[in-house]
């Protein structure tokens, strides 16, 4: 995500200073919501993951049958 804000920031004499700072705030906000979202759903999984983990581990693994 980095990549892309490098490249306009060295090109940063292209452009006029007021479209250069609004382009930028709406990237820097949307990297913001990315990563907030990425964070969300790593808690989720995390949590999930956890109480599937536990469940497993309770099960026996060999069975005697017939």
């Amino acid at each position: 995500m980095k990549s892309p804000i490098v490249k306009f920031h060295k090109n940063e004499d292209k452009f006029d200073k007021e479209q250069y700072e609004k382009v930028k705030g709406n990237y820097l906000n949307l990297v913001k919501e990315i990563d907030h979202y990425q964070q969300a759903k790593f808690a989720q999984w995390n949590s999930g993951i956890m109480e599937e983990a536990m469940k497993f581990l309770k099960e026996k693994i060999l069975i005697k049958t017939g």
